[in-house]
């Protein structure tokens, strides 16, 4: 063991510790010896506080609360180990974080954040604070809304398959009517311009569609 001292207090400021108890060199400093910067196998450094060895480094790969891990950063704890980001200009954070049955979560504080994907330097994919998602849309206006801004007409802006003849492909809730119709998004107004109702009526232009198996046109 190696000390140095301050010469006017005869405080240890900076201790070097290499001995075959802990098996590596260590650097601890004014006397806080459970916290210190080692050596603990070939090519590896490590960072302990208060006992706890809390940074791993290897050769191209972090550990934090991990000594194992083969991918670039490696993150280990209990239930509710994440990643916090926080903004200092706004005062918001975001937070990513695996609770328990490995579930991945995420969040983002403040009263109007969101998330978004952006790929070749544009956002393609928003998802608001109310749950609103929008692709190729900053500002959804529905639920789900779709906006096709490529100039490739060969393709459809949206393609359903896969739900099978007892399922269907498009659906609503039991009970509910499905509407198809034009969104006037200036105005947020919506036009119905035909709907399928509970019973299995197709009404076009109109509200009232009558039962099962019947076409009403014009309000019926």
């Amino acid at each position: 063991i190696i000390r140095f001292f301050e010469s006017d207090a005869n405080k240890e400021m900076i201790r070097f510790d290499i001995n075959s108890t802990n098996d590596d060199g260590r650097i601890s400093f004014e006397g806080d010896t459970d916290t210190f910067f080692n050596h603990p196998a070939g090519n590896q450094l490590g960072f302990t506080a208060g006992g706890t060895e809390t940074i791993r480094i290897q050769a191209g790969k972090l550990g934090i609360n991990t000594t194992t891990g083969t991918n670039t950063v490696n993150i280990g704890g209990a239930e509710g180990l994440g990643v916090k980001l926080h903004n200092f200009t706004s005062g918001n954070s975001a937070y990513i974080t695996v609770e328990s049955g490995d579930e991945l979560r995420s969040n983002i504080g403040g009263n109007d954040g969101f998330y978004t994907w952006i790929t070749g330097g544009i956002e393609k994919v928003r998802i608001t604070q109310v749950g609103q998602v929008g692709i190729n849309s900053s500002a959804p206006s529905a639920t789900l809304d779709i906006q096709d801004v490529t100039t490739d007409n060969s393709v459809p802006v949206l393609l359903l398959g896969g739900g099978g003849n007892s399922n269907g492909d498009l659906a609503v809730n039991s009970g509910e009517v499905l509407q198809t119709g034009h969104f006037d998004r200036s105005t947020g107004t919506f036009t119905e311009r035909f709907r399928f109702g509970t019973l299995g009526a197709l009404g076009i232009g109109g509200a009232n569609y009558g039962t099962s198996g019947q076409v009403l046109t014009s309000q019926g």
